[in-house]
């Protein structure tokens, strides 16, 4: 096992550097308004000074909120606003049109760091990385089959604070997510609402989550397989034991019980049972770190108690992740440039015209020119329209399936190479 580090708290406040090294854009949906909880997290936001908090205009779309918060480079961005199993979301109330993740995705700028997703379901947002801006990072407060409890959003908005990097706000949402407490309203929903669809009462599905990093093809992060990968690098001695000690320093810091919604330290406080609150769950962090660098197994996730070392075991695997600089090496390739379609298209000439595909190209006649098959393809987002799969490899299926949907072009006796 490796050896535990000496600790010396640190305290999460403000320091110059953080603050001028990144802001965060805070976009809140119409809908939360009257939610005590969001109005109180807003107000925590509003008093920053590393915050920008957007709120909607009446009838305006969100893109254009987008427009009129002038992102800055680097930006950390989190969005809390109401979202559905189908990957939607609300910005503005009684709006008709539909607003989907991967439409404000495509409408980042192209330098966004991370984008942190506050809604309902919002781990289905994993399905759209690909229209991420290269080398962002997806995180969600909850998975693709969970409801989002607001309860969490007031420490969230506190702690956050001049974060520099994207991976502590993943972990300050693990710390303050109480399973037990999110099982209590879950079940509390259910009740008030006989009639609705019941919602999830597992904590176990509504952990926080890294989801992955926007590229070509896209990087989806998978915490459970990359924890189980950490017991292996520390049981076959390859782990970095600095990096991995630095990841215990690190959770140790960003978790306390400050604000913990479900807890009686909801609201800051320094008395006595705060104290001891505190130096509880600084003992489990140091636990689970140590359970992980024994090969101790973790209690069992259909209990509360699980799920809470779960909790912890993610946090510190997202930590090491960081700290060892795998975090950094995936932003790196999600921002490399797009592989070019044309060689790939070039190739398959012979065959599509072998095959009459000529018919739905260029001027229609009997053969492709590189210029006529190029140009056909350019007008469709080639990658998010041909390339079913994101590989940045283009297939004779993938590639007819899409010439299947073009018209046939009357063949014209002159002028080659015009569409």
């Amino acid at each position: 096992m490796p050896d535990r580090p000496n600790y010396i708290p640190q305290r999460k406040g403000t320091d110059a550097k953080r603050e001028q090294a990144t802001k965060t854009y805070v976009f809140l949906g119409e809908d939360y308004k009257g939610n005590t909880a969001i109005e109180e997290a807003l107000s925590a936001y509003k008093k920053r000074t590393d915050c920008i908090v957007i709120t909607p205009i009446d009838g305006e779309d969100f893109r254009d909120a987008i427009k009129r918060a002038n992102i800055g480079k680097n930006a950390n961005i989190i969005l809390l606003a109401h979202g559905s199993e189908l990957g939607t979301f609300t910005w503005n109330s009684g709006e008709k049109k539909i607003n989907f993740y991967f439409m404000l995705f495509y409408s980042l700028p192209k330098d966004t760091q991370s984008i942190t997703l506050g809604g309902c379901f919002s781990g289905i947002a994993v399905k759209d990385l690909y229209y991420l801006p290269k080398g962002t990072l997806l995180l969600s407060a909850t998975s693709a089959i969970a409801a989002s409890s607001t309860g969490q959003a007031i420490p969230f908005a506190r702690e956050t604070n001049n974060l520099l990097k994207p991976v502590d706000f993943y972990l300050e949402a693990l710390d303050n997510f109480n399973p037990a407490a999110y099982q209590d309203f879950a079940e509390s929903c259910n009740k008030r609402n006989k009639n609705a669809e019941k919602l999830d009462t597992n904590p176990l599905h509504a952990l926080p989550q890294i989801l992955g990093i926007g590229g070509s093809p896209v990087i989806e992060i998978n915490l459970n397989q990359e924890m189980v990968d950490v017991r292996n690098k520390i049981k076959n001695k390859t782990i970095n034991t600095d990096a991995w000690n630095r990841a215990l320093t690190r959770v140790r810091e960003r978790f306390d019980t400050k604000g913990v919604y479900g807890t009686d330290n909801f609201y800051d406080n320094n008395d006595g049972a705060g104290n001891i609150a505190e130096l509880i769950i600084d003992q489990k962090v140091v636990r689970i770190w140590e359970k992980l660098s024994n090969g101790e197994p973790l209690k069992s996730t259909k209990t509360i108690e699980g799920v809470d070392e779960k909790r912890i075991a993610l946090a510190l695997t997202a930590a090491y992740l960081d700290e060892s600089g795998k975090i950094d090496q995936l932003v790196k390739k999600g921002k490399a440039p797009t592989p070019s379609y044309i060689k790939q298209l070039e190739s398959r000439i012979p065959q599509l015209e072998k095959l009459g595909w000529a018919s739905r190209i260029g001027n229609g006649d009997a053969e492709i020119t590189v210029e006529e098959i190029s140009a056909t393809f350019a007008r469709h987002n080639i990658f998010i329209n041909v390339d079913k799969n994101h590989d940045n490899h283009l297939t004779g299926r993938e590639i007819t399936d899409f010439l299947k949907t073009l018209p046939v072009i009357k063949s014209k006796p002159s002028g080659r190479g015009h569409n």
